[in-house]
């Protein structure tokens, strides 16, 4: 399945797009593999992730579970967004962090550094989400599954340089819907 290797690097080829989030799946899941690996990250191949932040997040990798590179808190930020754009993830932030009542400032980061025996105890099949929803609901699942211990650090994203970003309304539906069935979840289990 991975088409081209480099000593540190593999690339996995899909035939057809599937959603942002089942490309993650498919990725950690043959990631997770490789018994050498003791992290996996994921991040943006657009430059829109700054490999600036890897060393930090594998520093951290070491005391914590899971590694959020996070847009929200101190230090961190988005660059070249539009006012529309930037409260629109801010909204969808504190809309899901109120719905999941996890206290993780951006849920919907992408920039992530996961411990590999972490990775391997995740369930993929009680992830719902193909799209960018995802996000949101993979670190429901650590959070409340597999209890993870996790840190956020200061990211700066920056816009792509190159093409159009993808928020469609279906993203915005798919934002609304994801952290509204994790509510019901929670709410059914209690």
């Amino acid at each position: 399945m991975f088409n081209k290797k480099i000593s540190y690097l593999s690339i996995l080829e899909r035939k057809k797009k599937t959603g942002l989030g089942d490309a993650y799946k498919k990725a950690i899941k043959e990631a997770i593999k490789n018994k050498d690996l003791r992290s996996i990250i994921t991040m943006d191949a657009d430059g829109s992730h700054s490999p600036q932040y890897l060393g930090e997040m594998l520093d951290n990798i070491n005391n914590y579970d899971v590694v959020i590179g996070s847009r929200y808190i101190k230090g961190g930020g988005v660059e070249n967004w539009e006012v529309w754009r930037r409260n629109l993830s801010k909204f969808g932030n504190l809309y899901a962090n109120a719905l999941t009542g996890i206290k993780i400032s951006d849920l919907t980061s992408g920039f992530v550094c996961y411990k590999r025996d972490i990775l391997e105890k995740v369930d993929f099949s009680k992830i719902d989400s193909s799209g960018y929803a995802y996000q949101i609901e993979m670190k429901y699942y650590l959070v409340n599954n597999l209890k993870v211990k996790y840190k956020e650090v200061p990211i700066i994203f920056k816009n792509r340089r190159e093409g159009e970003s993808k928020i469609s309304n279906q993203i915005i539906t798919e934002g609304i819907v994801a952290p509204l069935k994790l509510f019901i979840k929670k709410i059914w289990k209690k």
